[in-house]
């Protein structure tokens, strides 16, 4: 790594089920050094497991406010997900949702999202999680044409209910100034026939190495 550039993400796939990047809420409240280790492991896996929160309403924006500010919605500071009767959005049923990153037509995309559950009243609920950053790598090393329309190509993204119409054109692979994946926006639900009308032309190089 050159001096002064910032840590790049770690790639993983399957095999990272034999580590979980794990902390405990007490450590991390009570030892800044713990909140450190826990909040890299977010930076470089994408995400950590946080075991031993409390089980009280409106504990996941406390955690959130250990290390920065909660950044509200339109569905507010927070998001209930409950089964309910006639639901108006998938995450009030308990059907199973597909690998996709959530809001992609917000302004600006969550960044950083917490999961605390609370009550669990049916069987299942396990969580699937992807490194989108390691499926694109592996996307730009087998199919670099396909990648290329993935990074020109903006998709259209929509969300409307009741008075709530957010829109926003984001690429579905979005690259640094360096060529390197800094996010990836999939979500089927909101996604928009896409538009005709791509970007900017841009030479995108290919990556030092490919996967074996």
């Amino acid at each position: 790594m050159r001096r002064g550039s910032p840590p790049r993400p770690v790639h993983w796939g399957k095999e990272l089920a034999g580590y979980i990047p794990t902390a405990e809420h007490g450590d991390v409240v009570a030892d800044p050094r713990a909140k450190y280790r826990w909040l890299a492991q977010i930076r470089d896996y994408g995400f950590s497991v946080l075991r031993g929160v409390p089980r009280r309403d409106g504990e996941v924006e406390r955690v959130a406010e250990l290390f920065w500010h909660v950044h509200e919605t339109n569905y507010g500071r927070h998001f209930e997900v409950i089964s309910v009767p006639n639901p108006e959005n998938l995450a009030y049923t308990a059907r199973a949702l597909g690998v996709h990153t959530d809001n992609p037509y917000a302004e600006p995309v969550p960044g950083l999202q917490l999961l605390h559950c609370l009550e669990q009243s049916t069987e299942g609920g396990d969580n699937l999680l992807v490194d989108g950053f390691d499926v694109a790598e592996r996307l730009r090393c087998e199919d670099p044409e396909a990648f290329a329309v993935l990074v020109r190509v903006p998709a259209s993204y929509r969300y409307r209910h009741g008075t709530v119409d957010l829109r926003a054109r984001r690429p579905i692979i979005a690259l640094g100034h360096e060529e390197e994946v800094t996010a990836v926006n999939l979500n089927d639900r909101s996604l928009r026939p896409p538009q005709a009308t791509p970007t900017s032309p841009r030479t995108i190089r290919p990556i030092a190495r490919c996967f074996d």
